[in-house]
């Protein structure tokens, strides 16, 4: 009877246990609801368009002061910085014992020609100079005789100064020289230049090269790199690895020098357009500033100037006596002062055959590589000093008419939040460069104290105050909205938010001037940063 007996699962008891779960739970539920339906009343919140909720919070309009000023981004640059070449000496460079980010000490070399070649061409000059005196005092010439050629060549440069203004005078008074006629030739200097430029960037012959010397370098590579796997290679395998590497090496660094060379003739080309557009900027400065009138009597007095220089010139050579230098002695002491130039100019270029460091700082560039020849003044090597810093603002064409010279700026910075300095701006530059469809102009700030964390390269923001607003409206900045045609912003009414069209004035970037749309007393609702998203404040 036991064992036939059967176990009732469901009885009286479970039933009213199951139910009191029951209960609980949906007494739980509610709860929560509750909850979240008074918290949403204490604490609104804000839908981003991609559903997310944020919170918001509701301030009232209010009157207040407002500054008004301009606002713009500067860069930290160090307070020296100095792009170095030869201004002479050409030749083979033999060493470059600096890289990028080194640190270097005043006098220090950065790049070492061969010097070889530099010595032979002073010793040859100096031997020139020396048969050209020798020659000089075989003719016997004395003191008097060098004297009265000094004073003939004096004479000539003179009467050729006075030829030369009156020419530039007569050209001025015919229409040519003038300020517009030179004002067409700089404008044509500046499109030739960027012409040159624009053809140089699309070459394709230059582009063909680079990429064949490309290909020819990856198809050495290839072939060199099965020679890597050879397993325990006998010594003809080794030697032919040698060659083939060697020969791959030379074809990678021809690449590599085709591609330098071909970005150091685009910057020339590029240097030449900001030169002939410099030009440009001067010559329209100096027309701006004076008129042809202006320019005429300048010319008149430049030929007043050199008819004095003659007629002083042969004073001189008169009063030193009559009598003609002879012709083969004039020509052996213009050989002798041309000669001495020229050994002047050797020992000047050995002298520079080292490029120091003018002071101590950190490499910043370097483009110069062994085994290459220098053959032109262009910078090779870009030397900062980091030790101390500038702030230079680069304000457009629109907010430069606002500033002028020793007005405040207050500067802080993104990476280093809370930390300001206060500072002056320096000289307003008179022309700007023309980028990206705008002009911008470069202003220097001058700042009182340091921080320790600032560094060369950051960025700075920048407010120049201007005019104080008193008893104006006010609200966040972060609660406008733009929606594509106009401002508004979420008018709190009650239980209800409206949106509201708003008219704005001046803004500091915190606060914001309300013209028309609101009234004191007002509540709009602005978003908050959440501390867990990235994205920060919708507008």
């Amino acid at each position: 009877m036991a064992g036939n007996k059967k176990i009732r699962w469901v009885t009286p008891r479970r039933l009213a246990g199951a139910g009191c779960l029951v209960g609980v739970a949906l007494v739980a539920a509610f709860v929560f609801v509750l909850y979240q339906q008074v918290r949403n009343l204490f604490s609104p919140s804000f839908q981003r368009p991609g559903g997310d909720m944020i919170a918001t919070q509701d301030v009232a309009v209010e009157r207040g002061s407002l500054m008004d000023g301009v606002r713009v981004y500067g860069e930290v640059r160090p307070v020296r910085e100095a792009e170095l070449g030869f201004r002479l000496a050409r030749g083979k460079v033999v060493d470059v014992p600096v890289q990028p980010g080194q640190p270097v000490e005043a006098g220090q070399v950065l790049v070492q020609l061969d010097t070889v070649a530099l010595e032979a061409d002073l010793a040859t000059a100096k031997g020139d100079l020396l048969d050209a005196r020798e020659k000089l005092e075989a003719l016997g010439i004395t003191s008097i005789d060098t004297q009265r050629l000094k004073l003939e060549v004096e004479l000539r440069d003179a009467q050729a100064a006075l030829d030369k203004a009156q020419r530039e005078l007569a050209a001025f008074d015919a229409g040519k020289g003038t300020p517009a006629d030179r004002r067409a030739k700089a404008v044509a200097e500046v499109e030739a230049a960027r012409t040159a430029l624009a053809a140089l960037r699309d070459s394709k012959s230059r582009k063909n090269q680079i990429e064949e010397l490309r290909v020819i370098a990856d198809l050495a590579a290839i072939e060199h790199g099965p020679m890597l796997g050879v397993v325990n290679p006998n010594e003809w395998e080794r030697d032919m690895e040698w060659k083939v590497r060697i020969d791959m090496l030379n074809k990678q660094e021809a690449h590599q020098s085709a591609i330098l060379s071909y970005e150091m003739d685009i910057r020339a080309a590029e240097q030449r357009v900001a030169e002939a557009e410099r030009a440009l900027a001067t010559i329209e400065l100096e027309i701006a500033a004076g008129s042809p009138q202006a320019e005429r009597a300048k010319l008149a007095a430049a030929v007043r100037a050199a008819d004095a220089a003659v007629q002083m010139a042969r004073a001189k050579l008169a009063a030193l006596g009559e009598g003609q230098l002879d012709v083969e002695v004039a020509k052996a002491q213009a050989e002798v002062l041309k000669l001495e130039g020229k050994v002047a100019d050797a020992e000047a270029a050995l002298a520079e055959a080292a490029l120091v460091a003018p002071f101590a700082g950190t490499v910043e560039q370097v483009t110069a590589m062994p085994d290459t020849m220098i053959t032109g003044s262009t910078a090779v090597v870009t030397l900062l000093d980091l030790s101390s810093v500038k702030i230079v603002a680069r304000v457009s064409d629109i907010d430069v008419v606002r500033l002028e010279a020793g007005k405040e700026v207050r500067i802080s910075f993104d990476a280093l939040p809370g930390q300001e300095l206060t500072g002056r701006l320096g000289e307003i530059p008179l022309h700007g460069k023309f980028e990206g469809g705008q002009s911008w102009f470069d202003v220097l700030v001058e700042f009182e104290g340091t921080l320790p964390e600032l560094r060369a390269g950051m960025s700075a923001n920048l407010f120049v105050p201007l005019e104080r607003k008193d008893d104006v409206l006010l609200i966040p900045a972060a609660a406008v909205r733009y929606d594509g045609q106009s401002n508004y912003v979420l008018l709190v009414q009650g239980s209800k938010v409206e949106q509201r069209k708003v008219t704005l004035g001046t803004s500091d970037g915190v606060n914001v001037e309300v013209l028309q749309g609101l009234e004191e007393g007002d509540v709009v609702r602005m978003p908050l940063t959440s501390p867990m998203s990235p994205r920060g404040i919708y507008y």
